[in-house]
Order: structure tokens, then C-alpha cells, then sequence
């Protein structure tokens, strides 16, 4: 009994472990930018949740993040943010980030090139990410 009973508090502090090694970064601009020092965009929560460093206003990345966006955003996208695996409004995905959307919506913008918002992984074996969105509306990207 005595060994299961260190099983199941050892099964516990990992779970708490995986909730500690978590970040929430708050997102508290609409613009598509790469933010500034006193305004975190989605871009630039991304790449906070990517290299796990601050970016502009955003607060670090810390294994799988959460961005929140504010309730209702708007947020609409007029340029390539890169093309490493064609053009995309946002930076790619490499790691595990979930997007709360709060009933925001993310654009592209009539007079934007081509692009996608999202893309997942790389060309490496090694470069997968994982992507969850949630209470989002995308318009307007293409493949």
C-alpha cells in the first residue's frame, strides 16, 4: 500500500508540474504588427510563446502557452510576417499554443498579398508544433 500511495503523489506533483511550466500571455492589441513596449499583438505573442523570452509587451513563453486575445477583437492582417513554408500572416507554430479567442475575429486585409494565418511545423522532422484555437473566427486567408 505504502508503494502505491508514492505512485499516486508522484503522478500528482507531475501534473502539477506540467500546469507550472504553462504561461498565459495576454494579448492587448488588435494590431497586426509586431507590437511594442507597451502593447502585445498576437504576432508578437507568438513569438514570446515560441522562444519562450519576452517580446514587445508580451510576457515570456514557458513550454505550452495559452495566448488570450481580448474579448472581441478585431484583428486584421495587411502583411507577410514570413515564408518558410509559403506566406503566412503570422509566425509558424513549432511548439504547443492554445489561442482563446474570446469572440474575436482575425481578417485579411483586401489589399494584403496572398497568405495563410496559421502554419504549423517546418521542413524538419524535428519541427512539429501543435495549434488549439478556440472561440475564433478566421476570414479571408488563403492556402
Amino acid at each position: 500500500m505504502k508503494k502505491f500511495k508514492s505512485m499516486v503523489g508522484l503522478i500528482v506533483i507531475s501534473l502539477i508540474n506540467i500546469q507550472v511550466n504553462a504561461a498565459v500571455i495576454e494579448v492587448n492589441s488588435t494590431g497586426g504588427g509586431l507590437g511594442t513596449i507597451e502593447l502585445c499583438s498576437l504576432r508578437a505573442a507568438i513569438r514570446a510563446a515560441e522562444t519562450d523570452g519576452p517580446f514587445s509587451a508580451c510576457s515570456a513563453g514557458s513550454g505550452d502557452d495559452v495566448i488570450v486575445l481580448p474579448e472581441n477583437g478585431n484583428f486584421v492582417f495587411n502583411q507577410v510576417d514570413n515564408n518558410s513554408i509559403g506566406d503566412n500572416a503570422l509566425p509558424s507554430i513549432m511548439t504547443t499554443i492554445t489561442i482563446e479567442g474570446n469572440g474575436s475575429t482575425i481578417t485579411k486585409s483586401n489589399s494584403a498579398p496572398p497568405m495563410r494565418f496559421f502554419s504549423i511545423g517546418g521542413n524538419a522532422p524535428n519541427q512539429i508544433g501543435n495549434l488549439t484555437i478556440n472561440n475564433l473566427t478566421i476570414k479571408g486567408g488563403d492556402v
